[in-house]
C-alpha cells in the first residue's frame, strides 16, 4: 500500500486579508458540510429510523476523477451513547466502509470512552477521520501535516465511481443528551465534516460536493432539538414534536440521493410463513442498511424482522433478553463494560401508519434495553394489540397485560407498499454471544451461526417474502435451534378472549416448546 502523509487542515489559518481601507480581516472560517438529520420519535414508512437512535447524512455526488483532489475530514468528539458508526455507502447504496466506535483511535490525550474499560465520562473525547478516495492517482500525495492522524482513521470514499453518502448513526444517548449524543450537560459539540483538498490541506466550499440542499440542511451547530426520551417520561416531550420531527425527516425523501437509501416499493413485505404464528427471519440486505462489518457476512440484513397480522393480538416470547450496556443508571465513574452480551437491543413496529415511541405508554410502537421488562428469569413477553381494538377492551387487556408482567406495544397497519413488521435491532453483540443474529467467522473458524440467511445469492432487489418459496421456509426462522434461549417466538391471538383465558399464551409456550425450547429459559443457554 503506497505510503500516504498527510496534512493538518487549515482550519482558520488562512492568511488575512487587507481591504482597501487598510484594514485587516479576520480570516474566514471553514464552514462544515450540512446534513440531513433524521432524527424522529414518530415513524412511518419509508421511514424506518430506530427511536431511541439519531441518524445523520452528508450526501456526495459522482465526482471527476481528474479534477480537484478531494477528501472529507471529520472533526469529531465521541458522542455520549451506547453504539454509534460512520458508514459509507457506494454504488446501488451498498456499504463499502465502516468505522465503528471503539476501533476508531483517539487524538494524543484523548480516550476513546467506547473501549471496554475506559470511562464513559471522560472529558477529554476528541478523534479525527479522513475519508479518501481509494483510487488516489499516481503521483498524488497528502498534505504532510495531517500524518498524526492513524491508519484506521482513514476511511475509503469511492466519490469517483458512484454518489456517496457518509451515514453517522448514533444509539442510546445517555440521559440529558440530545439524539445524536451531543449537547446535553457537557455541552459537546457535534461532529462537523469538512470538504477538503487532500493535497493542500485547504478546506473547499462543501456546497460544491454535497448534495443536501440549504433549504433541507443544517449545520453541526444547529442539530435539532431533539433528546434521546429512553428513561424519561412521555410527557417530557414537547406536544407535537414527535410529529414536526418526522416532518422534517420525510422532506430528505426529496433528495433523490437520500431516497435511494430507503426501502423501496415491495421490499418490506415480510413473508407470511404460517399465519398462526409470529416468525422472526432475517430480511434480504437492503440499499442502505446499516450492516457490521465491511463487507457483511451475507446477504441478509443484521437485524430480524416479522410481518405481525394487523386485526390481530400478537404474542411474542423472548426467553433471554440479552445484557446491554445500561445508560438509564449511569454513575460518574461508569466504564464502558466488559461483560454484556450485546451494547443495545430494541425493538420496533413499522408500517404505513404513523407510530410513535412513548415510553410506558401502551400506545409505544418501540421499546429498547430496560424497557423490555425482563421478568425473574430473564426473558421478556411483548403483547402486540391492533389499532382497532375496540375502546371497551383497552382497558381490560392491558390490565391482565400489565398484571403478568408483560410489555405492551402498538400495533402497525399494511399498506400498498409494506407490511405492518416488528424489527430486532442487536448492536454491538460480543464475538462469543450465542444469541446474535448473524454468522461470524474468525480466522476462517466458524464461530457463530446465527440465523440462516435465504438470499445468499441472491440478485439485488430479492423480496423478503421470497422466504415462502423455500422448501421448508421454518428453516430460516429464529428459533432455539440457530438462537438458544435468545430466540424470539409469537403467536397470533384469536382475541382478547384468547388472551384472558391463557389459551393462547398455552398456544405460544406449545410453539417454543415443538422448537426445542422452553418458555422460562433461565441463564445462557446456547443452541444445540
Amino acid at each position: 500500500m503506497r505510503k500516504m502523509s498527510i496534512a493538518v487542515l487549515a482550519i482558520g489559518l488562512a492568511l488575512a486579508v487587507v481591504s482597501p481601507t487598510g484594514a485587516v480581516r479576520p480570516p474566514a472560517q471553514p464552514v462544515p458540510c450540512l446534513y440531513g438529520f433524521e432524527w424522529i420519535h414518530s415513524f412511518r414508512f419509508p421511514l424506518q429510523a430506530d427511536p431511541h437512535a439519531a441518524y445523520s447524512y452528508i450526501i456526495v455526488p459522482k465526482l471527476p476523477a481528474h479534477g480537484i483532489p478531494v477528501g472529507f475530514f471529520v472533526d469529531a468528539e465521541f458522542p455520549y451513547a451506547a453504539w454509534f458508526s460512520w458508514t459509507i455507502y457506494g454504488e446501488n447504496a451498498d456499504a463499502v466502509s465502516l468505522a465503528t466506535d471503539y476501533k476508531i483511535s483517539p487524538d494524543a490525550g484523548s480516550t476513546n470512552p467506547f473501549v471496554n474499560g475506559n470511562p464513559v465520562f471522560t472529558p477529554n473525547r476528541h478523534y479525527r477521520l479522513l475519508l479518501l478516495p481509494p483510487d488516489i492517482p499516481p503521483g498524488k500525495e497528502l498534505a504532510p501535516s495531517l500524518a498524526d492522524i492513524p491508519n484506521q482513521n482513514m476511511i475509503p470514499i469511492p466519490i469517483h465511481d458512484s454518489p456517496t453518502a457518509i451515514a453517522y448513526r448514533v444509539y442510546q444517548a445517555f440521559p440529558g443528551y440530545k439524539l445524536g449524543g451531543s449537547s446535553g450537560p457537557t455541552n459537546t459539540s457535534f461532529p462537523s465534516v469538512y470538504a477538503v483538498n487532500y493535497e493542500t490541506g485547504e478546506t473547499l466550499d462543501c456546497s460544491q460536493y454535497n448534495v443536501v440542499p440549504p433549504t433541507i440542511g443544517r449545520l453541526p451547530t444547529d442539530t435539532p432539538d431533539v433528546y434521546n426520551l429512553y428513561g424519561t417520561a412521555s410527557a417530557n416531550a414537547p406536544p407535537g414534536q414527535d410529529l414536526r420531527e418526522l416532518v422534517e425527516g420525510m422532506r430528505l425523501l426529496h433528495v433523490p440521493e437520500f431516497a435511494a437509501l430507503q426501502s423501496k416499493v415491495g421490499w418490506q413485505f415480510a413473508p407470511q410463513i404460517d399465519p398462526a404464528l409470529v416468525t422472526f427471519t432475517r430480511p434480504p440486505r437492503a440499499p442502505g442498511a446499516d450492516v457490521s462489518s465491511v463487507p457483511p457476512p451475507d446477504n441478509c440484513a443484521g437485524y430480524l424482522g416479522a410481518l405481525v397480522d394487523p386485526r390481530r393480538i400478537a404474542l411474542i416470547r423472548l426467553p433471554h433478553v440479552a445484557s446491554i450496556f445500561e445508560t438509564a443508571t449511569l454513575a460518574p465513574n461508569t466504564t464502558f463494560p466488559d461483560n454484556p452480551q450485546a451494547a443495545y437491543i430494541s425493538l420496533t413496529m413499522y408500517g404505513a401508519v404513523v407510530n410513535t415511541y412513548q415510553p410506558d405508554d401502551p400506545k409505544s410502537a418501540s421499546l429498547a434495553d430496560s424497557e423490555f421488562q425482563r421478568d425473574e428469569t430473564g426473558g421478556s413477553t411483548i403483547l402486540v394489540w391492533p389499532r382497532d381494538l375496540p375502546v371497551r377492551e383497552h382497558e381490560q387487556l392491558f390490565t391482565y397485560a400489565r398484571t403478568q408482567g408483560w410489555t405492551l406495544m402498538r400495533g402497525g397497519r399494511v399498506g400498498p407498499l409494506t407490511t405492518a413488521n416488528l424489527l430486532f435491532r442487536l448492536k454491538r453483540p460480543n464475538d462469543d454471544y450465542y444469541g446474535a443474529y448473524t454468522p461470524l467467522v474468525i480466522e476462517g473458524v466458524l464461530v457463530r451461526s446465527g440465523v440462516p440467511c435465504y438470499f445468499k445469492g441472491a440478485a439485488p432487489g430479492a423480496r423478503w417474502s421470497e422466504i415462502e418459496n423455500a422448501a421448508d421456509p421454518m428453516d430460516y426462522v429464529a428459533s432455539f435451534q440457530n438462537l438458544g434461549n435468545a430466540a424470539p417466538q409469537g403467536v397470533h391471538c384469536a382475541g382478547t378472549a384468547e388472551v384472558l383465558d391463557g389459551s393462547c399464551l398455552s398456544r405460544l409456550e406449545a410453539y417454543i416448546e415443538a422448537t426445542g425450547g422452553k418458555y422460562f429459559n433461565p441463564g445462557d443457554v446456547p443452541p444445540p
